[in-house]
């Protein structure tokens, strides 16, 4: 009894959602703590399948992990929209192997949460773009500037013949060089696109960036070029392509880098293709932070993005998320 009451105590205080389900998609047990909202009961769920309640693209997905926490016995985590009413909830869900054909699952709702992250995120993105345009309309013109005023004096200093000539010329060059990377690195921090252009536009801009600097042959098609997004979801399918080309250039040695963008009125999907030495295996790769970064803007558009090596050599940075015109 002692044993009993203290695992109540447990549950009672325990956040999360509790809940059995087998290899079917049928659920087992339920337990719900009574400080925890939760729209369902016990009585609602015990013996009902997940597609019956979440319909069944929803049911399909939780039952890969079930079924892969089944054959792995390893802990398998699952974050997801699940539909409620006439809207959703941002759900975090964790499955652990209990039997030869169930699992425990817990689940947290962490909605306010991610809202407090995409802000984070937006507020990272709004911070970039200041910092871009006074690059831009700032360091840049002042560059601008003295580029102009040594052009004048490579004039004067040529029709005297003087000395100083090549020493003023080099001075100039290497201020252009400078008006060309602050342009490249106010770019790269601020695209510009919801103001002056869209997501195609900007990958578009991004390839034809690569292409110029660097030695890599790099081309963007985008079936979809025209269509604009919420800001959100541009802003961040733009840096998952810049971390992957990045990544690319840094690691992979290619000679090809390819973006291919598309999308529907279901669903966005961005495909980041190079012929380079390729990405090591899953189990032996180490994610640093653009990796990391990637996959973390992914989730906050509840989508899905997928690394790995190519058949013919490379590697495939796959992303899909669905779509909110």
């Amino acid at each position: 009894r002692a044993a009993e009451a203290r695992n109540r105590a447990l549950l009672e205080a325990n956040p999360d959602v509790i809940f059995r389900i087998d290899s079917q998609g049928r659920f087992l047990d339920l337990s719900v703590s009574s400080r925890t909202i939760f729209p369902y009961s016990r009585t609602d769920l015990v013996g009902r399948n997940v597609s019956e309640l979440f319909g069944e693209e929803f049911a399909r997905e939780q039952q890969r992990h079930v079924r892969r926490a089944i054959e792995t016995g390893e802990i398998q985590l699952w974050e997801c929209h699940m539909p409620v009413g006439d809207g959703h909830v941002d759900l975090e869900a964790r499955f652990v192997r209990s039997g030869e054909r169930e699992v425990v699952v817990t689940v947290r709702d962490v909605t306010d949460r991610l809202a407090l992250q995409r802000e984070i995120v937006a507020t990272q993105e709004r911070e970039r773009g200041r910092i871009g345009r006074d690059l831009h309309d700032g360091l840049g013109q002042e560059l601008t500037g003295i580029s102009l005023g040594l052009e004048a004096l490579v004039q004067k200093l040529a029709a005297e013949q003087s000395p100083y000539l090549p020493a003023v010329r080099h001075l100039k060059s290497m201020t252009q060089k400078s008006i060309s990377v602050t342009r490249r690195i106010a770019m790269s921090l601020s695209p510009g696109f919801g103001v002056d252009f869209g997501i195609g536009e900007a990958l578009m801009s991004l390839a034809g960036e690569v292409a110029d600097h660097s030695a890599v042959r790099c081309r963007a098609s985008c079936s979809a070029r025209n269509h604009r997004h919420d800001i959100e979801i541009e802003t961040n399918i733009y840096r998952i392509a810049q971390e992957s080309v990045t990544n690319a250039l840094k690691h992979g040695r290619p000679k090809n880098i390819e973006l291919h963008f598309s999308c529907d009125e279901q669903a966005i999907q961005l495909e980041v293709l190079d012929d380079g030495i390729g990405i090591p295996a899953e189990g032996e790769r180490i994610e640093g932070m653009g990796l990391r970064s990637m996959r973390y803007r992914a989730h906050l558009m509840n989508g899905s993005i997928e690394l790995g090596q190519r058949a013919d050599g490379g590697t495939r940075v796959s992303f899909v998320c669905p779509c909110r015109i």
